[in-house]
Order: C-alpha cells, then structure tokens, then sequence
C-alpha cells in the first residue's frame, strides 16, 4: 500500500494539511520497518508520524493495519473516530477487524463503503470475494463480485478471471455474461482468456461460451467453425 502523500480526501481528510517532504520520508521508513522489522516497526513510525497529523484519518488506519495481527483492540481504538466513516482506507480496516472477529454482515458493509469510497482501490473487492467464499462458496464469492462491478469498483483482472472461472463452475450464465462484459471493457488486451474459456465450454455449454463471446467484437470469428460445427452435429441429432 503506498503512501497518499498528495492530500487526497478519499484518504486524509479534505481539511487535512499537505504532509511535508520529512512526513514522506517518515512515512516510507515505516513502510520500509514493516517489510523488513514486522508490522509493529512500521505501525511505530506511523505512530510518530500520526502525533504530527492528529486528524489525517489515512495515517491511523494505515497504523491500525499494521497492527492488525498483534494488537486488534489498538487497531479499533485508532479507527475510533468520526473521521474514520468518510475513509476508505478506515472503513476497509474496520472490515477487516469484523471479519476476524465473525461479524460478517458489519464487515461486508465496511467494504462496499470502502469501495464506493475508492473505487480504484481492489483491496476491499478482494476483501469481500474472500469473505463471500467462507459464507457461501464460489456462489457468495460471485455474488460480492457483482456487486462491486455493479458498484462501479474496479477489482483486478486476476479477480475477475477467478470470479469468471467461478461462474462458469456455477453454470450461472447471466453472471458469465456480466463477468465478460466488465471483463472485455476493462481489459481489452486479455480478450484471450475469454476465448479460451469459451472454447473449454462449447461442447457442453454452448449458451456460456456464447455468452463469454457476446462482449468481443471478433469473439464469433474466433471459435466459429467450432460452435458451427457443434450446430451441425446437434442438427444430425435432432434428425434422427
């Protein structure tokens, strides 16, 4: 997770002063203790810097991340705040903090805030896909994805390609088909995957593999011979 030096109100707080170029520096020697130390180095050098900015809301909830794993109630304590509501990176904290502890509905709800707080932001699309699987399966898993495309998040390809491979396993065409269309307008230059998974579902699934193809504008070219193929064996079929 970089650090939003630029102010960003998504993340510090509008009324929030500029960090200053020894803010910068503070703030990646504690990214650099975390990588190297563990969680608390870094969530120290948070600490000094924070007592600087006592409002910036983007420097306690990257505290509280690091402290996550050792110290949950100082992690909490951190993220009680007013602030902390218009946060994205408070609020995906917090959902992480509820996830642990089994509050599954408070932690589903902190991560479509985050989400709809920071859209370019995948960490809570993941979040939410991972907690989606321990409630409901691959099911759940799609379900938390749709919402967040619907949402209009912007989770990686890698996510999209396994909630798609998700689908597929699902047999749930209707989320095939939004999967492929976000797919094909976000990641145009992977048009590939969705070929290949096509081509894996025209002999069983055809209505996926159509549904797979609909978003790209030369998708029917590429396996035409093969669903043409497939028609014409289906038509000696019903002719018998």
């Amino acid at each position: 997770m970089g650090l939003c030096a630029t102010g960003c109100a998504a993340r510090r707080g509008a009324a929030e002063r500029p960090l200053t170029i020894l803010d910068v520096y503070t703030a990646l020697d504690a990214e650099r203790r975390a990588a190297i130390e563990g969680p608390t180095g870094g969530a120290e050098r948070f600490a000094t810097l924070r007592a600087r900015h006592p409002g910036d809301v983007y420097l306690r909830a990257r505290e509280a991340e690091l402290l996550l794993a050792e110290d949950r109630d100082r992690a909490r304590a951190l993220l009680a705040v007013p602030e902390a509501e218009g946060s994205a990176d408070a609020r995906y904290v917090l959902g992480r903090i509820a996830a642990t502890e089994g509050r599954l509905d408070e932690a589903r709800a902190h991560y479509e805030a985050a989400w709809r707080l920071a859209p370019d932001d995948p960490r809570p699309v993941e979040a939410a896909f991972t907690l989606g699987f321990a409630e409901d399966g691959k099911r759940g898993s799609v379900a938390r994805l749709r919402r967040a495309i619907a949402d209009g998040a912007s989770p990686t390809f890698d996510l999209v390609e396994r909630g798609l491979g998700y689908a597929l396993d699902l047999r749930d065409e209707i989320a095939v088909a939004e999967l492929a269309a976000h797919h094909a307008r976000t990641h145009p230059g992977r048009a590939w995957v969705l070929r290949a998974y096509a081509r894996r579902q025209i002999p069983e699934a055809p209505d996926l593999a159509l549904a797979l193809l609909r978003p790209l504008p030369d998708g029917f070219e590429v396996v035409g011979e093969e669903l043409a193929a497939l028609e014409a064996i289906r038509s000696r079929r019903r002719d018998r």
